[in-house]
C-alpha cells in the first residue's frame, strides 16, 4: 500500500488508479470501505478437475493421443468423473491452439493450390 499523500502533484486515488489500472470510482469504494475498518479477504484458490491429472495428460498429448481417447482413457482406467469438455479445453490450451494436416502422398500424386493471385508474363 502506498504510504504517500501526494507524489508529482497526483492525488493517492490517482497514482493507484494509474499503477494498478483500475477506475477511479473503484480506488475510491476500496479507500472507504478501509476507512470504515472493514477487512479485505484472499480468494480462496480452487483446485481444477484436472490438477491430479496434468501429467498424465501432458504425456499422452506428446504421445499424439485425441482429446476423445484421453478422456476416454481418464474415465475407463483412472475412474475420473471429468467432462469431455473439460479434457478438451485443457488438450486445446497444452496444444496452443495449432493445427495442420501433413499431406503423406508420392511426389506428383497431389496437389495443392492457394487460391491467391498468380500472375504470368509473356
Amino acid at each position: 500500500m502506498f504510504h504517500v499523500k501526494h507524489v508529482c502533484n497526483f492525488s493517492l486515488t490517482k497514482l493507484i488508479q494509474c499503477n494498478c489500472k483500475i477506475d477511479r470510482k473503484t480506488v475510491r469504494s476500496i479507500q472507504k470501505k478501509l476507512k470504515a475498518g472493514i477487512v479485505f479477504q484472499e480468494k480462496a484458490t480452487r483446485t481444477k478437475k484436472l490438477d491430479q491429472w496434468t501429467d498424465l495428460i501432458k504425456t499422452q498429448i506428446e504421445q499424439g493421443w485425441s482429446a476423445d481417447r484421453i478422456h476416454e482413457n481418464l474415465v475407463k482406467c483412472n475412474q475420473a468423473t471429468i467432462s469431455y469438455a473439460t479434457v478438451q479445453r485443457f488438450v486445446r490450451h497444452c496444444k496452443g491452439g495449432e493445427a495442420f494436416a501433413p499431406l503423406i502422398t508420392d511426389p506428383g500424386e497431389e496437389a495443392q493450390v492457394d487460391f491467391g493471385y498468380a500472375g504470368c508474363r509473356f
